[in-house]
């Protein structure tokens, strides 16, 4: 069964244990409930930046595709003056 922080909180607090220990667990998992909340901000963050890119640079009508570049050089004629 899935509990919020508060309902866990709480069950900490009714724990017949040393209250040394009640604040340290109840300070676990405080900073885990808060780190948890920091991981889906920046995945967040991951979708809209993802969303842009794609946006930018898939999505674009203007892009033109480029010839495909060969290794091998070009034979151009190349008339000599001289030759005139």
């Amino acid at each position: 069964m899935k509990m919020s922080k508060d309902d866990l909180l709480k069950k900490i607090d009714t724990l017949e244990i040393p209250d040394d220990t009640k604040v340290v667990l109840m300070e676990d998992v405080t900073d885990s409930f808060e780190e948890v909340k920091q991981e889906d901000e920046y995945k967040a963050k991951y979708e809209d930046i993802l969303t842009k890119y794609k946006s930018r640079f898939l999505d674009s009508t203007e892009a033109k595709e480029k010839p495909a570049e060969t290794d091998e050089m070009e034979e151009k004629e190349v008339i000599d003056v001289k030759e005139i």
